[in-house]
């Protein structure tokens, strides 16, 4: 069995862009929302990009964590697989404007 020691390069190669790439966009993303929502539903457009970004910032390390200790290949299959699903509802259920 593996140390432990063996997976902080690999736990930071994942979370060191991840926490940038939070940082980046944290700030922006509500105004974006806000900006883009109609007056009418600021106040559930808001709380939706709230709650679907709090989720995923809560559940996101310990799921990435997990899924680097059991291997590189499932980390990066199932980052794929839930990019695209994202995507396909993104596409499917987005706005058509």
């Amino acid at each position: 069995m593996r140390g432990l020691g063996e997976h902080v390069p690999g736990v930071a190669a994942v979370a060191v862009p991840y926490t940038l790439g939070e940082i980046l966009y944290t700030g922006s993303g509500t105004a974006l929302v806000a900006a883009s929502a109609p007056p009418h539903l600021l106040g559930r457009a808001l709380a939706r990009w709230e709650l679907s970004s709090g989720v995923g910032r809560a559940a996101a390390p310990a799921v990435l964590t997990a899924l680097l200790a059991s291997g590189p290949g499932l980390l990066w299959g199932a980052l794929a697989v839930t990019t695209a699903v994202g995507a396909l509802a993104m596409l499917r259920l987005g706005p058509t404007e």
